[in-house]
């Protein structure tokens, strides 16, 4: 099965319906997921699939603490998650460098 395919499938399952009612997946089922699907994928596509992972749960509206929490205790989502958000980082740190000029 290709990282492609496996992505898919993760994406697809981001919401469950039951009896007419959406229920929202938290990190903690996403990061099981992965758990269960990162073996099928081909080790040099897995940062490829956890970069996809990560923008997924972002773009559902996944809170950002969240995304990292759920990355802790896996390196490849970490690397990702790193990856993904360095823009963020990049910003902070240019804000701090402001506060060397307070008058």
């Amino acid at each position: 099965m290709s990282a492609q395919n496996v992505l898919n499938m993760v994406q697809t399952q981001q919401f469950t319906r039951r009896k007419n009612k959406m229920a929202a997946v938290d990190s903690d089922v996403v990061f099981d997921i992965w758990e269960a699907f990162k073996v099928l994928v081909p080790a040099k596509e897995r940062m490829n699939a956890a970069e996809r992972l990560i923008k997924i749960c972002d773009d559902v509206g996944f809170q950002k603490e969240d995304i990292a929490e759920m990355t802790e205790n896996d390196k490849i989502l970490e690397t990702a998650f790193d990856i993904y958000f360095q823009d963020d980082y990049d910003e902070d740190e240019d804000d701090d460098s402001w506060d060397d000029y307070d008058e």
